[in-house]
């Protein structure tokens, strides 16, 4: 008999659930390439930082090697790179030449697509592998015993933030293939990883770490699994030996482009601070729930989290009406409670939390488990407590810090491990409430799918909702266009994410941040000196003739030429610089 890690012979049809399973995967696919190319408007940018890739990879050059630096069309009027664009968080300057914090591989990969395809060829290869992230998730299944598979790849693919991060010009999926396919090599197969199985996933692992920093933490909590695993001294040294040079290369890497041995990320995007005014510490334990649902619900949080707790302590035993009642009476309270925090998200366009994002997910830790199933739970929560003690004890934003996000994308591997556990408990239900047992118990067991069901349904709709969210960003593509017909030769603005949320206007012509009115006055003086004799400044509230009429340089005035409203409520100020008529004698 063929054993587990056998291959399958390709001569052989494919079963019934193979063919269920790639159409599932099919559904997947279709609803992501209509999203991406069809639903989504091109070319505009519901956060800065998918706008900031798109300035990155279209500044993507190979000459004597990889050249990451960004071009700044501004430079001749801005020599010292003082009104550069960018707020302070995202750049840093090395050698005279402009950077992004950001890691570069998506920004790498994607600008072949760009080059061949336009604003259309932004998402694809973060939709590459965000379907990727889908075929590895189901993947993980039947290495858990869990069968069949397509559930997994249904609830992955269509009830997490999976969907939303997969759509758009961002590293995330990459990063989350990476770390899955890490994953799936350590875990698959009944013995454990041999040394060439444990070099690949230790070499994965590594990867995906440099694409997304938190996916550094996966390191220690699939260094245990392993050691679970009874992987022996070899395959561990293979495993921690492939994992290191990844981020050894990445971090001589970001030493060479930035003179500085702390990697950018670490210092400028996302600076560590353990202190009394990290989240954790200043809000107190009860605040751990702000990261598990969204941290607006207040103590409405406190509540669910305690609910989410009974109903995994009601495992313990056997399976009884009054375990199946508890659980039904704490599943009704988490449904009650994410459907009342609805308002919040949906007003401000960002869904902060795990289980507010996806509260079906709560099945993952349902149902009794052992073995490899059981490792998996652990490895999940691992990770996430991980993340969590990482955003709470050293930044001071704690479940804010990624501002604009739908589900908490700083724990998107989170996401990915609960799915075939959810998959599996509902799989469980499933079967309870079709047994035909005594009559409380099956009702119990009915009413139990039936939440379990209606949280599944709400993700899946409550991803659409954050993406239909996302079709009307802070610039929609009528007012980029209205931008960039703009007559003036330079544009002015104090929105220091419109760089980054229209990067067509910074890649095509100069524009530049001031943030004072000592930084206006200095930047009409050297406008002044480059002779401009106009400016556009873009802004929600227009200029006026008595801010203006004192911030002149000597010898000119600035003049409110004329004011046009754009689509999205911001306003456009012409305004004219002309010389002082000479007196006469």
């Amino acid at each position: 008999m063929a054993g587990p890690d056998a291959r399958p012979d390709l001569r052989r049809p494919p079963s019934h659930s193979q063919r269920v399973l790639a159409a599932a995967f099919g559904l997947v696919a279709g609803v992501y390439a209509w999203l991406a190319f069809s639903y989504l408007p091109a070319g505009v940018y519901w956060t800065p930082d998918i706008g900031l890739k798109r300035i990155q990879a279209a500044n993507v050059r190979w000459v004597n090697g990889l050249d990451l630096s960004i071009a700044y069309p501004g430079r001749a009027l801005d020599p010292a790179l003082r009104f550069l664009p960018f707020r302070e968080n995202f750049f840093y300057i090395h050698a005279a030449r402009i950077y992004f914090a950001q890691p570069p591989l998506i920004a790498v990969l994607s600008a072949p697509w760009l080059e061949t395809l336009g604003r259309w060829g932004e998402p694809v290869v973060a939709l590459l592998a965000g379907l990727t992230c889908v075929w590895l998730t189901a993947r993980l299944a039947p290495a858990l015993d869990l069968r069949p598979a397509w559930p997994t790849a249904l609830i992955a693919g269509l009830a997490t933030p999976l969907m939303v991060y997969s759509v758009f010009l961002w590293e995330h999926t990459l990063g989350l293939a990476l770390a899955l396919a890490a994953v799936v090599a350590a875990c698959e197969g009944d013995r454990a990883p041999s040394v060439r199985r444990a070099a690949l996933a230790g070499l994965l692992a590594g990867l995906a770490g440099t694409v997304r920093k938190e996916l550094l933490l996966l390191l220690p909590v699939l260094g245990m699994f392993l050691i679970w695993r009874r992987c022996p001294g070899r395959a561990l040294s293979a495993w921690a030996g492939t994992a290191a040079l990844p981020v050894l290369a990445w971090w001589a890497f970001t030493f060479a482009v930035s003179g500085h041995p702390v990697p950018p990320e670490f210092r400028i995007s996302t600076t560590p601070d353990v202190n009394a005014l990290a989240y954790l510490p200043a809000t107190g334990l009860g605040a751990l729930a702000d990261f598990v649902f969204d941290p607006r619900s207040g103590w409405l949080g406190d509540g669910l989290l305690g609910a989410v707790l009974a109903y995994g302590l009601a495992n313990r035993g056997p399976r009884t009406r009054l375990r199946e009642a508890i659980q039904v009476a704490a599943l009704g309270a988490v449904t009650i409670g994410v459907l009342r925090g609805l308002a919040e998200p949906a007003l401000s366009g960002s869904a902060f939390g795990l289980l507010s994002a996806s509260p079906f997910l709560v099945l993952g830790w349902s149902e009794p488990a052992a073995g490899k199933t059981r490792a998996m739970r652990w490895l999940m929560l691992g990770y996430y407590a991980l993340t969590v003690a990482a955003l709470g004890l050293t930044t001071a934003d704690g479940p804010y810090l990624a501002g604009l996000e739908w589900g908490t994308r700083y724990s998107l591997l989170t996401f990915a491990l609960a799915a075939p556990l959810a998959a599996r408990a509902f799989g469980a239900l499933w079967a309870r409430a079709r047994s035909g047992g005594p009559g409380l118990a099956v009702w119990l067991a009915r009413a139990h799918l039936a939440l379990a069901g209606g949280l599944l349904l709400f993700s899946g709709l409550w991803m659409l909702t954050g993406l239909s969210l996302m079709r009307t960003p802070a610039v929609d593509a009528e007012t980029r266009d209205a931008l960039l017909q703009l007559p003036q030769p330079a544009v002015v603005t104090n929105l220091w994410w419109l760089s980054a949320v229209a990067p067509d206007l910074y890649l095509q012509r100069p524009l530049y941040l001031i943030d004072s009115d000592a930084a206006l006055r200095a930047w009409m003086e050297a406008a002044q000196a480059a002779g401009l004799t106009g400016y556009a400044f873009v802004s929600y509230v227009p200029l006026n003739a008595a801010t203006l009429a004192p911030l002149a340089p000597p010898g000119v005035t600035a003049q409110v030429d004329r004011l046009r409203p754009l689509p999205n409520k911001m306003v456009v100020t012409d305004v004219r610089l002309e010389p002082l008529p000479t007196p006469l004698p």
